[in-house]
Formats: C-alpha cells, sequence, structure tokens
C-alpha cells in the first residue's frame, strides 16, 4: 500500500489526464494542472517538455512563449497558462511537467579526514598536487558576501567571475528572462547589487562557497577544498518553481564555465524532500542530460539535514532464534 501511494504523486505518463474539451490524451501533469489553476493566473509557468523537441521549440517561438534550452530529449521554457494550453492541444508534446514545492536550504557538516590535504598536497599514489588550479566550481546557494577575502587571489582580486541573483530584477541573463546578472568587472568596482543575507539564512551561500573554495586569505587561514579554483555563483529563487530555477541555475553556470574553456563542478547545498527519488522525474533528467552534454562536467548535491523530520520509516524487530 505505502509503495502504491508513493507511485500516485510521481506519475506523468502513465495515468494520463483527459482533457474536458477534447478526445486527445492530455499531456498536462499534476503538477502543471496546479499551477494553471492558482489565483491570481501567472503570468509566466515554467515548464519542461517532452516530445516532438524541433516541432516544440518552433511552436515557442511561433506563439511568443520562453524558449529557455533543450537538454536530451527535454525542452526548458516557460509559458503563458493559454500556450501551455495551446501546446497540449496541438498534440506535439508528450508531457508537460511544471514540478512545484518550495526549496529551502541544506548542508550538511563537512568531514575532517577526508584527505583534502592529501590531495591538496599531491601525495602518493596521485601524481600531482589538486588546489582548483583552471577548474570553475559553481554554487548555487542563498546571497553571497560577494567582498569577502577568501574569494579572492593574493593579488587581492576576486575569483568570482559571475553572479546570478535570481532574487533581484532588472539584468537577466539571456535567454532568460528574470534576475540580474554580474560579470567580474562588474563584481571588482562594487557594482553588483547582489548582497549576503546573513540575517535571514545566516550567510549560508558564503559558508558554502568557503567550503569549496576558501582561498584562506582572510581571517584564521581557514582554506578550502580548492583554493584556486574560479566562482561562478547563483543566488536561487527558492519560491514555487525551485525546479526549474535551480535548472536554469545549472544550464547557467555549465555554458558559462564552457565559455571560458574549464571543466566545472557545481554544488547544490539544498533540495526539497519530493520527487520521484529514482531519477526519472524530467528534472533529474534535465540534471542528467546537461551534465552529459559534453564531457569536464560534474554535479555534488547535499544529502540532506532530515533527521529531525517524522516521515522515516522505522521498526521494531525482535530477536529470532
Amino acid at each position: 500500500m505505502r509503495r502504491l501511494l508513493l507511485l500516485c504523486f510521481f506519475m506523468c505518463t502513465i495515468l494520463g489526464v483527459w482533457s474536458q474539451n477534447t478526445t486527445t490524451r492530455s499531456s498536462l501533469t499534476l503538477g502543471t494542472i496546479h499551477a494553471l489553476a492558482k489565483q491570481p493566473a501567472p503570468d509566466w509557468i515554467p515548464v519542461y517538455i517532452t516530445g516532438d523537441v524541433p516541432a516544440i521549440v518552433q511552436f515557442l517561438r511561433d506563439n511568443g512563449q520562453q524558449y529557455h534550452f533543450t537538454a536530451g530529449s527535454i525542452v526548458s521554457a516557460s509559458l503563458s497558462p493559454s500556450g501551455i494550453r495551446a501546446l497540449n492541444a496541438a498534440g506535439i508534446a508528450s508531457c508537460i511537467d511544471s514540478p512545484q514545492g518550495k526549496g529551502r536550504l541544506l548542508n550538511d557538516v563537512m568531514v575532517i579526514h577526508n584527505n583534502v590535504d592529501s590531495a591538496y598536497y599531491g601525495y602518493w599514489p596521485l601524481p600531482q598536487g589538486y588546489d582548483g588550479t583552471d577548474v570553475v566550481i559553481g554554487i548555487i546557494d542563498a546571497p553571497f558576501d560577494l567582498d569577502h577575502g577568501d574569494f579572492t587571489n593574493a593579488d587581492g582580486v576576486s575569483r568570482i567571475k559571475y553572479v546570478w541573483d535570481q532574487n533581484l530584477t532588472g539584468a537577466p541573463p539571456a535567454p532568460f528572462t528574470y534576475g540580474y546578472v554580474c560579470d567580474s568587472a562588474t563584481i571588482a568596482d562594487g557594482l553588483c547589487p547582489s548582497t549576503d543575507d546573513d540575517e535571514q539564512n545566516y550567510s549560508h551561500g558564503s559558508g558554502v562557497t568557503g567550503v569549496a573554495a576558501s582561498s584562506g586569505l582572510a581571517a584564521n587561514a581557514y582554506r578550502g577544498v580548492a583554493p584556486n579554483a574560479d566562482l561562478i555563483l547563483v543566488s536561487l529563487n527558492f519560491d514555487d518553481n525551485f525546479y526549474t530555477n535551480l535548472t536554469d541555475a545549472i544550464a547557467f553556470i555549465y555554458e558559462k564555465a564552457a565559455e571560458m574553456g574549464k571543466p566545472c563542478v557545481i554544488n547544490t547545498s539544498l533540495g526539497v524532500y519530493d520527487g520521484s527519488h529514482d531519477g526519472r522525474d524530467l528534472t533529474a533528467q534535465t540534471i542528467n542530460a546537461l551534465i552529459e552534454a559534453q564531457p569536464g562536467r560534474a554535479f555534488v548535491a547535499a544529502a540532506g539535514n532530515a533527521g529531525n523530520f517524522a516521515f522515516h520509516l522505522g521498526y521494531t524487530v525482535t530477536e529470532t532464534p
């Protein structure tokens, strides 16, 4: 019974939702139906779409919808409510999914004895030391302290190459239509409006970035795992569009790292506890397709902070002979 209840939440195409005004099978998931039912109606609804990809992309462009990117066989886009209904009626989409849910920050304590120093100094059997040189680390998290001394080189130049704050407005990175992006020059000039939110999230984003890539040049010389890595940071919007905001951030970071010609690893110490948990939902498939789009990409996710939540199964067992 438990397995049946869990499956009911995550089936995209097996159950199917039949449209009330057509005899064709609807491609809308429950999440998309929920998004369409919101009041007041949203101007744009971020979605993942599967089906005839070229036809879907052409439909989006012909009908004034927002095309973001294609990851494998999945199209990421934002559509108006009428656009979603029109795409559904066009019969070229097999699944239109707008996963719903608010994200929250996660972060596990870094294990002390994890051989980071051995990698840094290149102890045997490593052929050399590894300190993040010529590698991009992408951090998707809460806002960051862009002026922190641990995010600079020895000459004081910031290692932060880009910051996309999805919670601000005014300068979105193409092809996306929300947020505010700053490059290294804007950051160096002190003109980037994105700031740390130490009162709300206790500088979570800055702390995670420090664990990953602190240079150790500020107070107490606390060096991170990869102190010479370049940084691309995204201050995530944790609203109901958390899933698509997250994949937009991943696509943005990997694209910028590709422009820089460097391999990239992304860390996400945040998440939700719903979803399929088997890698088959469209969010997971989109992330996997972005990782596999070219060599030199990796992705790291926090294990979670759910020990105090009573949604784990537990059993009392007795000794048997």
